[in-house]
């Protein structure tokens, strides 16, 4: 039993997660590489509205156009996805949907899925649009990880080969300013960076500097830090007779 004192900290949580689902068969192991779908997105030159209508989402991602996206093509689902209304479906059973979502579903092109895992993990598309996301995943990759945003976010970092594009960055920005416009400045077209941006995820806080510094905050006894358990991993600080204990769980 510590003879210190604890240390209370107050801290905003991160997006509810769904409960994880069991995998089914997998397309590849983590760490190899994926197999790239025949047709992939061409980011490097413009390209002229086209004339076909996009395709009617369904809430599995089924359908039989089965085509990559032009570069306006993606563009529009990304808008599409940020700025269509939330409705849900006709059938209050079934999930929400999205227009976005669904197009790019039926690009079959993997290495769109980044931009799917990362409007899961942003409030409120990832709510609403959860289980379609998770059904565009499995679409896109072949895994069965349903819902799953932090199974999802591990599969991201275990496959660097993903090519998301030179409108990833850009995609990035403009879904985290939509939290918070001071977000889009860590994100800026010239951004100098050593890990993928794939991997920069929002940690749940609602804006920059969300949670405040702790300027002389107050301590309690041990024996009321009820919230504790028994064999809580601490770091105990001991200065002069004076001695203090911070949770790892709530300081890490």
């Amino acid at each position: 039993m510590l003879a210190g004192l604890i240390f209370l900290v107050t801290a905003c949580g991160a997006p509810e997660a769904v409960a994880p689902s069991t995998p089914g068969s997998v397309a590849s192991e983590p760490g190899e590489p994926v197999k790239r779908a025949a047709s992939t997105i061409d980011l490097s030159h413009p390209t002229a509205t086209p004339t076909r209508e996009t395709p009617t989402p369904s809430a599995d991602g089924d359908s039989d156009d089965r085509r990559g996206l032009t570069q306006g093509e993606l563009a529009r689902a990304l808008a599409q996805i940020l700025t269509d209304p939330i409705q849900a479906s006709e059938d209050p059973a079934a999930p929400a949907i999205s227009r976005g979502l669904a197009t790019i579903g039926m690009s079959d092109d993997i290495d769109l899925a980044p931009y799917v895992v990362d409007m899961m993990g942003v409030t409120p598309f990832g709510i609403f649009y959860r289980e379609h996301a998770g059904d565009v995943l499995n679409r896109l990759t072949g895994e069965r990880y349903a819902g799953d945003w932090f199974v999802w976010v591990q599969w991201i970092a275990d496959h660097p080969e993903l090519e998301p594009g030179p409108a990833y960055p850009r995609w990035k920005r403009t879904l985290l300013a939509s939290l918070d416009p001071r977000f889009a400045a860590f994100l800026p077209d010239d951004a100098l960076h050593t890990i993928r941006i794939e991997e920069v995820v929002w940690s749940g806080v609602p804006a920059i500097d969300g949670i405040p510094s702790l300027d002389d905050p107050p301590f309690i006894a041990i024996a009321d830090a009820d919230y504790l358990d028994s064999d809580e991993h601490v770091f105990g600080v001991s200065i002069n007779g004076d001695s203090r204990a911070y949770p790892l769980r709530i300081m890490n």
